[in-house]
């Protein structure tokens, strides 16, 4: 399925964001690794902030990196 992320963010964007099983994951990963927001935001390649967002129930951005 390869649609491009433009379209699909577009079609995404209006739904209903339910964070609930993310943020628990999360939590889970964080106390597991026992790495804080910024350490494993930057492990995993993201913005060093990206992390504290989607706990608090924003919804993560989709961005494309070339």
């Amino acid at each position: 399925m390869n649609i491009p992320i433009a379209k699909s963010r577009c079609e995404t964007r209006d739904l209903p964001y339910h964070p609930e099983a993310i943020i628990q994951r999360l939590l889970e990963l964080l106390c597991r690794y026992n790495e804080s927001y910024r350490e494993a935001s930057l492990r995993a390649g993201l913005d060093h902030q990206a992390i504290r967002r989607i706990l608090d129930g924003q919804r993560p951005n989709m961005t494309a990196r070339r």
